[in-house]
């Protein structure tokens, strides 16, 4: 998912990350991790990618302890927008994605859409 971004920062990084990204399939992974973080002064977490996460998001949230953060990373913007152009339904493509997240209890959202957003704000 952070393969758009490598790319306009032209990375050279190689290889992947698994030695420190959490199991695609560990809901028990993230619920540690937060509560370690939290544990740790944490103030917020935040869950990226999160667009596949929303039961991740719901989990966090529902413990009240500190807000959850959404971070839209470069390849859910990529899909998002492609999707959106192909089928010449932007605004309902961002708006669907960004508050499945709000409603699985996002408090944040930080997203590559925020001046889309604010731009059509008034008219959601």
């Amino acid at each position: 998912m952070y393969a758009p971004f490598r790319d306009a920062v032209e990375s050279t990084f190689k290889g992947d990350r698994n030695r420190y990204q959490h199991p695609v399939g560990s809901t028990s992974h993230a619920l540690l991790a937060y509560d370690r973080d939290v544990a740790e002064g944490a103030d917020t977490v935040i869950v990226k990618p999160s667009l596949f996460y929303g039961d991740i998001v719901k989990e966090l949230s529902e413990k009240k302890l500190v807000p959850v953060a959404c971070y839209i990373v470069s390849g859910e913007y990529k899909m998002l927008s492609d999707y959106g152009n192909s089928t010449n339904s932007m605004d309902a493509v961002v708006r669907e994605a960004h508050l499945s997240l709000v409603r699985a209890g996002a408090s944040i959202l930080i997203t590559y859409f925020t001046p889309f957003i604010l731009d059509r704000l008034q008219k959601w």
